[in-house]
């Protein structure tokens, strides 16, 4: 997935914001836990 383009932090959780893939108009977040666990994987329109 390469670097994220931004990178952050709500409470506990650990918020990585992608950009979209070429060819697709997407963008990508993926929430983990405090134990760096996957939480949560969105996409972003």
């Amino acid at each position: 997935m390469g670097l994220p383009v931004s990178r952050y932090s709500i409470g506990q959780d650990n918020i990585f914001h992608y950009t979209h893939q070429p060819g697709t108009s997407n963008s990508y977040q993926i929430v983990f836990n405090a134990a760096c666990q996957v939480k949560e994987v969105g996409v972003i329109d």
